[in-house]
């Protein structure tokens, strides 16, 4: 009986749910439908129990909810089938046999104009009495 209360014990303590959420989510339109993820993992040096990751990604002011699962070595995904120049909210949360943990803070990104893959540039320019802002947009077409 003790041996059993031990293993119990030991799993309790070696499998928890991630009490940290991911850290450093970025994402970055690649195209017009699809947007690259990446982000660390805060408590994958501290307990090696993260079996993978849950990305979750939706329409700013949707209730839809796509979310996709990736192996625990696996920090990054690229979503895909996504609408063309919307803005989308993605979250990142780490899975252990357990259960799932904390999402991380959510991030936004838009996705690009139809068959731009974009090259934005702003520049600022700054007086005592107004601020301008310029922004320019190049199109890199891929044969």
């Amino acid at each position: 009986m003790p041996t059993l209360t031990i293993l119990t014990f030991f799993s309790f303590i070696c499998f928890a749910v991630p009490g940290k959420p991911p850290t450093n989510v970025s994402a970055e339109s690649k195209t017009s439908t699809t947007i690259q993820v990446t982000w660390l993992c805060a408590d994958c040096h501290q307990h090696n129990s993260t079996i993978g990751f849950l990305v979750s990604y939706k329409l700013d002011n949707s209730n839809h909810t796509v979310v996709a699962a990736v192996n625990r070595t696996t920090r990054h995904f690229l979503t895909s089938r996504l609408k063309k120049f919307r803005n989308y909210a993605i979250s990142v949360s780490s899975v252990t046999i357990r259960g799932i943990g904390l999402a991380s803070q959510q991030v936004s990104e838009r996705t690009l104009e139809d068959g731009k893959n974009a090259i934005q540039r702003f520049s600022f320019r700054m007086s005592f009495f107004s601020v301008e802002m310029e922004t320019s947009s190049r199109s890199l077409h891929t044969n």
